[in-house]
């Protein structure tokens, strides 16, 4: 008997021995997950502590999480389907696992997680936020339109769930989007001048008797708040509810070349054919040979869209730039003053002619200058009078009320490279190399993809290399 107690003395002296350091580490790296700042060392942390503390299977999904949070997201999908497989994860790790098919640009799987927490209280709102996210981004807005009903159904007042199906039911030229959107605004003050638009501009097309007509002019204002997808639905809509309606197929044209999703030329020759008189299909199938650069066949166009409608601006400028690539840069200035000639008071017209002027370095000191006088003087407020007026005044070595000005510029939208830009240049051109180096660098980053970043780098390359 004393042998045998001996022996079981041993053996669990051995054990302990043998687990005790084991254990002291795991907790060890559960105190130091909490500590470390980096999202990288807390998830190995807490993976080095689960698999040393065996009945705290639950920390996988913490250092899953984590992994996340470190953009290691296949590294995480491992850590959670480890959770799940020891029966820990949770519903907040569940929709996490969501997440992490989303970054890794699965949207199907990720879809497929989040959709089976539709129905799980703890976390059926984010679900829902996250799948109407998605799907419109991927322009699958039946499939948007049913994951918000249901969650209105157990959130009636979420605003940002009222807003997304407000703004569905006007793509459908609804009435019923108004008490949606007025709701949405009524909780969420900063949506309101986006409703206000809405609400006035679904009022307007009510009053047109064509189904077609009416969906039209939603989905232009759709497109005027860059929701080309949403918009191409909405002139489908119109084409199918009255497939001879010209305007209709050109605007289904145009929202095929914003989202590149289908060759948009057999719908606006389908326009053409339908209203051969109509001035803005002219127009829509000029600007896409101008995309093209086509220049003769966008001038043809532009051209009868301009004798059709003789008294709108827009066709004169048009015409000015299409004159501008064929290299006509008088017949080019008489189409810009045209167009201030036709709308005097409109700001786009003035400062249209202050662009050609500057860019093209045609009669600055005369043309340029006074249009984009006059341009500010009708928006003193809007960010680009006050860049073109600080072009226009560069090129007139007018330096310091040009820097004033473009100073201006970018205090009224600090996240516009464009005055960020010319100021840049006018250091450059007053000989303040530091400042001009500083301020193009600032350009290039707020713009590190489109063309002003790309202006920005071709001169700090040639001038600080």
């Amino acid at each position: 008997m004393q042998t045998a107690r001996r022996i079981a003395l041993i053996t669990t002296l051995l054990l302990v021995l043998i687990f005790a350091p084991m254990l002291v580490v795991g907790y060890a790296d559960l105190s130091f997950a909490v500590l470390v700042p980096s999202a990288h060392d807390k998830s190995q942390l807490y993976e080095a502590a689960a698999q040393r503390l065996p009945w705290r299977a639950d920390l996988y999904e913490d250092a899953g999480v984590f992994a996340s949070d470190a953009q290691e997201y296949s590294r995480a999908l491992t850590l959670f389907q480890t959770a799940d497989q020891k029966g820990v994860l949770s519903s907040e790790g569940r929709f996490e696992v969501g997440g992490a098919y989303f970054f890794l640009k699965d949207d199907e799987k990720a879809i497929a997680q989040w959709t089976g927490l539709l129905d799980d209280e703890q976390v059926r709102g984010s679900a829902s936020l996250n799948l109407v996210m998605l799907y419109h981004r991927l322009g699958r807005f039946s499939d948007e339109q049913a994951v918000l009903q249901k969650w209105l159904a157990f959130d009636p007042t979420n605003h940002y769930a009222q807003y997304a199906e407000g703004l569905l039911l006007f793509a459908q030229a609804s009435p019923d989007a108004i008490p949606l959107l007025q709701s949405a605004a009524s909780t969420s003050p900063s949506l309101k001048p986006n409703v206000d638009g809405l609400v006035s501009a679904l009022n307007s097309a009510l009053q047109d008797p064509s189904a077609s007509g009416r969906l039209v002019a939603c989905g232009r204002t759709l497109a005027a708040m860059s929701e080309w997808h949403l918009a191409q639905d909405t002139f489908l809509r119109a084409t199918q509810a009255v497939p001879q309606d010209g305007l209709a197929w050109a605007w289904l044209g145009e929202a095929y070349q914003q989202t590149g999703s289908t060759d948009p030329l057999p719908a606006l020759e389908k326009a053409a054919s339908l209203s051969p008189n109509a001035a803005d299909v002219h127009g829509l199938i000029g600007l896409y040979w101008q995309r093209q650069r086509d220049w003769h066949k966008a001038r043809v166009e532009f051209d009868s869209a301009a004798q059709l409608d003789p008294q709108s601006a827009i066709w004169q400028i048009s015409l000015g730039e299409v004159y501008v690539q064929l290299g006509d840069l008088v017949k080019a200035l008489a189409y810009y003053q045209a167009a201030v000639d036709l709308a005097p008071s409109d700001v786009q017209t003035w400062r249209a002619l202050a662009l050609f002027s500057v860019e093209n370095n045609v009669d600055v000191d005369g043309t340029g200058r006074e249009a984009a006088l006059r341009a500010y003087a009708l928006d003193p407020q809007d960010p680009q009078n006050m860049d073109i007026l600080g072009r226009a005044l560069s090129a007139n070595a007018q330096w310091e009320a040009a820097e004033a000005i473009l100073k201006k510029a970018i205090a009224a939208d600090p996240q516009n490279a464009a005055p960020v830009l010319h100021l840049g240049l006018l250091y450059l051109q007053t000989n303040q190399p530091d400042l001009a180096r500083q301020t193009l660098q600032s350009a290039q980053k707020l713009d590190p993809d489109g063309s002003i970043g790309a202006q920005a780098a071709r001169v700090l390359a040639r001038y600080f290399p």
